[in-house]
């Protein structure tokens, strides 16, 4: 695919904000659409994050803009059927996390993303953090020593 990647966002929430935020930094995406059903939800991500059209329905989205992929962040109990709706439109999908409530469902869409030849990525984004991947490697070349014990939170941030 030649040129920008065209992003439509499902569930304008500020975890759907973020994401087009980060995504929008790569310059490699154009935010074309989002939908949520709060109006004021999807007028905010317009404005904050640069989104060309907002809908109240991802159905409607889905039909209506010229959308290669979608982030999906909408609440748990629709992260699932978001984003098969978005793999039956023929988009590659970014679902956030857990990208379905039950194995069965989870992998009805990973079955129907490879049926449909698009990408689907579930959102565990901090495994892409420097100081994860570092850690991973120091583990794994065992320059760590025994582990007996971990205690983290998420890495993020000034400590």
């Amino acid at each position: 695919m030649a040129g920008r990647l065209r992003v439509g966002l499902i569930g304008c929430g500020s975890q759907g904000r973020f994401l087009s935020e980060a995504l929008r930094m790569t310059d490699r995406a154009e935010l074309v659409a989002c939908a949520d059903p709060s109006a004021d939800a999807a007028q905010t991500a317009m404005s904050q994050c640069g989104y060309a059209a907002a809908f109240e329905s991802a159905g409607e989205m889905l039909e209506a803009a010229e959308l290669d992929a979608v982030i999906i962040a909408t609440i748990h109990d629709q992260l699932q059927p978001m984003a098969m709706a978005a793999v039956a439109a023929g988009k590659h999908v970014f679902v956030e996390k857990p990208m379905a409530l039950c194995a069965a469902d989870g992998l009805a869409l990973v079955g129907a993303a490879a049926a449909a030849d698009v990408r689907l990525m579930v959102g565990y984004t901090l495994r892409f953090m420097p100081d994860r991947i570092l850690m991973k490697q120091l583990i794994g070349e065992g320059l760590v020593g025994d582990i007996t014990h971990v205690s983290t939170g998420q890495c993020i941030g000034p400590v």
